[in-house]
C-alpha cells in the first residue's frame, strides 16, 4: 500500500493530463485536427485477397550488450534468414567496445553492427530471392538513412585500428543493386516516430523546417492513425526521397574536412538509390498500424532518392503489394508469419545472452566477470 501511495504522489497533474491525452481519440490541438482531417481523406479500405502470394523469405536481427568488470562493453549481434522450410542461414558477431564510450553511443553502435550483419546475410543469399519476396523487419528507408549515420559514427574510431567496422552503406548499395527489378523488397516496421504525413499535408515537396520550429507542427503518423482512424485500411502512399537525408545533419558543410571526404561519396551514392514508397497499414480495427516501405521499382518507377523530398502519390496502386502482405498475415499477434518466425528465433533474450557469454568464457578458459549492476560470472 505504501508503494501505491508513492506512485500516486509521483504522478502530478501535468503528467496525469499528458497520460490521459495519449488515450484520447480526438485532436488535442488545431494542427492535430488539420492532420486528422487530411489523413481521413487519404485512408482507404483493405482490398479483398484474391491472389496467391509469392514465395517469401524474411531477415531479422537482434543485439545484446553486457558491461564487463573493467567497464568495457561486450556486444553480441545476431541475424537470421528464414523461409517456408524454416531457418535458411544465420550469422553472429561478438566484439568489445572500450569502456570510455558512452552508453547511448554503444547502443547505437550495436544497432548499426546488427544492421550490417543483416545486409551481409541478405547479400550472401541473394541468389535465393530471385522473383520472390524478401521481408525486412523495420523501415527500408530508415535503414538507408541509418547507413549514412554508420559512416558518421565510424569516425569515432578512426584512430583505433582494432575497432570493428560498422559502416554498412556499401552493403545497402550492393543489396539494392543486386535486388533491382527481380526481388520484391518489403520492410515492415511495428513502431515508427516518423511524421511524414504531417509534413506532406503542410509542406508538400518542400524541405523540412528547422527542428525547433517543426516540433510544434508535427504529429507522429502512428499517433495520428490511432487518434483519428477507427477502421482497418491503409494510407495513400508517399514517395520518399531526401526527406530524411539532410547533409547538414552529418556535419559536411565544410567539404574539405576529413569527415566530409568520408561522408560525401556515400551521401551521393545513397541519393542514387531507388526512391522509397511508404504507407501505413492497419490489419484490423483493433490493432496498431505498421509502416510499410518498398522500392519504387515495384511500380515500374525509375526515380531516385535524390529526385525529390517527399510527395503524396494517389496514382500508385498498392493492391498487389497489399495482397502479398495480407496473404502473409495470420492474426493480430502474428502480423507477418515470416517476420514473426525470424523474430522468435533470433531474439537475444537475457537468458540466451547469458548463455552466449558462458560459452565464450568456456572457450577462452576464463571467467568473464560483469560489472556490479549485472554481477554474474561466466566461464
Amino acid at each position: 500500500m505504501e508503494y501505491v501511495d508513492t506512485v500516486s504522489e509521483a504522478v502530478d497533474d501535468e503528467t496525469r493530463e499528458k497520460l490521459l491525452s495519449t488515450t484520447r481519440r480526438t485532436p488535442v490541438s488545431v494542427f492535430e485536427g488539420f492532420v486528422g482531417t487530411n489523413l481521413l481523406a487519404h485512408w482507404h479500405p483493405l482490398p479483398k485477397i484474391d491472389q496467391k502470394g509469392k514465395e517469401c523469405f524474411a531477415i531479422d536481427g537482434s543485439s545484446g550488450i553486457r558491461r564487463l568488470a573493467d567497464g568495457s562493453h561486450l556486444i553480441v549481434v545476431r541475424a537470421l534468414l528464414v523461409g517456408k522450410q524454416g531457418i535458411v542461414d544465420r550469422a553472429m558477431r561478438v566484439f568489445v567496445v572500450p569502456a570510455y564510450e558512452e552508453g547511448d553511443f554503444v547502443r547505437r553502435y550495436a544497432d548499426m553492427s546488427m544492421e550490417k550483419l543483416e545486409q551481409e546475410l541478405a547479400i550472401r543469399n541473394i541468389d535465393k530471392f530471385k522473383d520472390k519476396v524478401l521481408y525486412f523487419d523495420g523501415s527500408l528507408y530508415g535503414k538507408i538513412v541509418q547507413s549514412v549515420w554508420s559512416v558518421y559514427y565510424s569516425t569515432r574510431f578512426e584512430e583505433d585500428e582494432d575497432a570493428p567496422d560498422v559502416i554498412f552503406a556499401e552493403e545497402i548499395l550492393e543489396l539494392f543493386d543486386k535486388a533491382k527489378h527481380n526481388i520484391t523488397l518489403i520492410g515492415i516496421s511495428k513502431t515508427s516516430r516518423a511524421a511524414i504525413y504531417s509534413h506532406v499535408f503542410l509542406n508538400g515537396n518542400a524541405p523540412r523546417q528547422k527542428r525547433a520550429s517543426r516540433r510544434k507542427m508535427t504529429v507522429a503518423d502512428m499517433s495520428a492513425i490511432y487518434r483519428f482512424i477507427r477502421t482497418a485500411g491503409y494510407t495513400t502512399p508517399v514517395r520518399l526521397g531526401k526527406y530524411g537525408i539532410d547533409e547538414t545533419r552529418f556535419s559536411v558543410s565544410d567539404q574539405s574536412s576529413e569527415r566530409a571526404k568520408q561522408l560525401l561519396p556515400y551521401l551521393n551514392a545513397i541519393k542514387r538509390l531507388p526512391m522509397m514508397v511508404t504507407f501505413f497499414l492497419r490489419y484490423s480495427p483493433d490493432t496498431l498500424p505498421v509502416r510499410v516501405d518498398a522500392p519504387c521499382w515495384l511500380w515500374g518507377l525509375d526515380q531516385t532518392i535524390g529526385d525529390l523530398y517527399c510527395e503524396l502519390d494517389v496514382q500508385i496502386d498498392l493492391e498487389t503489394v497489399l495482397g502479398q502482405i495480407l496473404y502473409n498475415y495470420a492474426d493480430d499477434r502474428i502480423y507477418n508469419i515470416f517476420l514473426w518466425a525470424a523474430d522468435e528465433e533470433v531474439r537475444l533474450t537475457r537468458q540466451r545472452l547469458d548463455q552466449t557469454l558462458e560459452i565464450i568464457g568456456q572457450q577462452l578458459g576464463i571467467s568473464l566477470e560483469l560489472d556490479r549492476s549485472q554481477r554474474r560470472f561466466f566461464g
